[in-house]
């Protein structure tokens, strides 16, 4: 059907219909080709975290070389999955009564007092907008894209026809959605904020580690409890004791260097500096290898920095949520709006950015 076809709401004694046809310009196939990057990302991600460990890197990079792929991987295949997903090629009718979609497999068909709520969102894996159905328990009934003939009066008439069947329904919906949204995201921003807290802890921990050992370390033997390749097969490792006068101890599993590491053996021993009231705080005179995670390095601070910006976006987006204020964005002119999920009883106050 081409735009000339398409129909502008038209009393047909006390009915109408109003027409919308998928854009052969404006659609787009999922190209398998997103599918099978995707998922050569995802295998990429398997091998680089395999060569890492056998490597022997340090946290920080193995988590840098995985986690970038992973995840543009993952945004590819989804991409694939939510253009198959809307009903862009088939048409869509709305009338008085209700909206009906054609589909090969199973016509999709409400009336407006089964549909409880809308909502226009950004899909940016897909790039496009897309209006979702849902119906009054808030499940998805259907979502249709940007790429069908004229979208923004599509989203005008479904909204209209919604807010005169269930005027009080779309708000309730919408809340108890926001509601379980809220509450994943403040349990991620919570989990977020205590691993930032819990590094960050450590890694004051570290600075007072090292400035103690610059200050106040003194030199002595430990006993080597074990010495032994680590599980990939060549990082070379000791553990060892130390016993001050006082009878304090502290155990440590250490990565040596190899030519150190073949010095050494079992049940002998290993010159070392420790703190003489906190034999925790120790270190080998010579040859122990420290990664990134065991040092107060550029690199922990930004992860440390990094989780507490998360969490608080997760946080504050939670919060948000949970009191009921709904960020959606308009059809027709693309700003964002803030509007507060009113109550049965309540007026909606609305801000446009």
């Amino acid at each position: 059907m081409t735009d000339d076809s398409l129909q502008e709401p038209i009393l047909l004694q006390d009915d109408w219909q109003f027409v919308v046809d998928a854009n052969p310009e404006k659609q787009k196939s999922p190209s398998l080709l997103n599918l099978i990057a995707g998922a050569g990302l995802i295998c990429l991600a398997i091998a680089l975290f395999v060569i890492s460990i056998k490597a022997d890197v340090d946290p920080i990079t193995l988590q840098m070389s995985t986690t970038a792929p992973i995840l543009l991987g993952i945004g590819l295949i989804a991409r694939y999955f939510l253009m198959s997903k809307t009903d862009d090629a088939n048409p869509v009718v709305i009338t008085q009564q209700g909206i009906h979609i054609e589909h090969p497999k199973k016509p999709i068909q409400r009336t407006w007092q089964q549909v409880g709520y809308s909502k226009v969102e950004s899909d940016a894996f897909a790039d496009r907008k897309v209006i979702k159905l849902y119906d009054l328990r808030g499940k998805l009934i259907t979502q249709v894209s940007d790429k069908v003939n004229q979208f923004d009066r599509l989203v005008e008439l479904v909204e209209q026809m919604i807010s005169q069947a269930n005027p009080n329904a779309a708000d309730a919906i919408a809340l108890k959605k926001q509601r379980k949204t809220a509450y994943l995201l403040i349990v991620f921003g919570t989990c977020f904020l205590a691993a930032a807290i819990f590094l960050f802890y450590d890694y004051q921990s570290m600075l007072r580690a090292e400035q103690l050992l610059k200050t106040k370390a003194i030199t002595g033997n430990a006993h080597i409890l074990r010495h032994f390749t680590a599980p990939n097969g060549w990082t070379r490792r000791i553990e060892y004791r130390i016993t001050t006068p006082e009878g304090l101890t502290a155990d440590h599993n250490v990565q040596v260097e190899p030519e150190v590491w073949e010095m050494l053996h079992e049940n002998g021993i290993v010159p070392v500096n420790y703190i003489p009231d906190e034999p925790s705080i120790s270190r080998l005179v010579t040859g122990q290898i420290l990664d990134d995670m065991q040092k107060p390095s550029p690199q922990l601070l930004l992860v440390i920095i990094a989780g507490f910006g998360i969490a608080g976006v997760f946080l504050f987006i939670g919060f948000i949520a949970w009191l009921g204020w709904d960020i959606s964005q308009d059809s027709k002119t693309g700003k964002f709006k803030i509007r507060r999920l009113k109550k049965p009883t309540q007026s909606a106050d609305e801000k446009v950015l």
